[in-house]
């Protein structure tokens, strides 16, 4: 029998699951940030390494080799990120053959089974993914936390930051985020958010981390954290329906899912993208993901080892979920 593993390494966590052939899973580890553009490559390495040898210690078979891994990174969409991440996998040594991507599209292979459809991440990050009938892939957003990801967690909060030092200094509208940002970091006065987000060097899943200070504000009335969330939607909503129009999908029955911690943000959030993007493609259907991520890259890589994906092996999958959801 041969085996395979799927990882899907984010700004938070780093997921993988090993699978024979057949679609069995048989065991799977976790770690933290494999995203090597917020974390570098030595800790996307020591994340990579601890959940696939969590995985490899759980797993009751003795696999010398797997025969090919698929790894879906956060930050690994660019020929550098490809060759740093290979670099990282290589050196571990657990695989004849090696694909690497960005996140995105194991996130859309775990919710449409495979299938063309559409996804629209937001958590630390944020990108729209999506593959039409003919099998053309696209992407719109996801350019990290410099030149992109707006309407992400990261997005949310450092608006949130620059809301609450404008209200202080009276160059903005007042808002009740200084004083719960205090209270959130520990600090006793604005200094000390200061030495919090620069001396202490909070990294982009840290300041992601205060995006619930927003949402709960904005539940409460607070104008300025409601504009902060009004404008994530925006951004969302329109990097889904860009990327539905550059693949021709306007008039296109598909599958559509809103996948990140964001998205539980049903009132501010994901209500309003969803029927932004059934506006622009009225035949699409949002759906639950069947699968979570981690196992979409499994079914990327059982796919691009020549492994048919069809009802047997997706009800094999089903069948076997419990052999992993106690880790994921």
């Amino acid at each position: 029998m041969d085996y395979v593993i799927g990882v899907d390494g984010g700004g938070t966590k780093t997921a993988c699951i090993i699978s024979d052939t057949k679609g069995v899973l048989l065991s799977a580890g976790m770690s933290g940030s494999s995203n090597y553009l917020a974390v570098g490559e030595e800790e996307a390495k020591r994340s990579i390494h601890a959940a696939v040898q969590e995985a490899l210690e759980k797993c009751h078979v003795q696999i010398p080799k797997f025969e090919l891994a698929y790894l879906g990174i956060a930050g690994a969409g660019r020929p550098s990120g490809i060759k740093v991440i290979r670099r990282i996998i290589e050196s571990l040594g657990v695989a004849n053959n090696v694909v690497i991507d960005i996140d995105a599209p194991i996130a859309l292979a775990g919710a449409t089974a495979c299938k063309p459809g559409v996804v629209v991440i937001s958590g630390t990050g944020s990108i729209a993914f999506g593959v039409n009938k003919n099998g053309e892939q696209g992407r719109v957003g996801g350019w990290g936390y410099l030149l992109g990801d707006e309407g992400s967690g990261y997005d949310i909060a450092r608006k949130g930051l620059v809301a609450a030092f404008r209200s202080y200094d009276g160059r903005g509208m007042q808002t009740v985020l200084l004083h719960r940002l205090m209270a959130r970091l520990g600090a006793s006065n604005i200094d000390e958010i200061l030495d919090c987000v620069y001396s202490d060097g909070m990294k982009v899943d840290d300041i992601a981390s205060i995006t619930p200070l927003a949402v709960d504000a904005a539940r409460e009335g607070d104008k300025v954290s409601q504009k902060i969330l009004s404008e994530a939607v925006e951004e969302l909503s329109l990097a889904a329906t860009t990327l539905i129009k550059n693949l021709g999908m306007e008039n296109d029955e598909f599958e559509f899912a809103l996948i990140g911690g964001l998205f539980k943000v049903e009132d501010f959030i994901a209500i309003p993208v969803q029927r932004n993007i059934e506006k622009a493609a009225p035949k699409s259907r949002i759906i639950e993901p069947k699968f979570k991520p981690v196992v979409g890259a499994v079914l990327m890589a059982l796919k691009e080892y020549n492994v048919k994906i069809d009802k047997a092996l997706l009800d094999s999958v089903k069948a076997t979920l419990r052999n992993v959801q106690e880790i994921l």
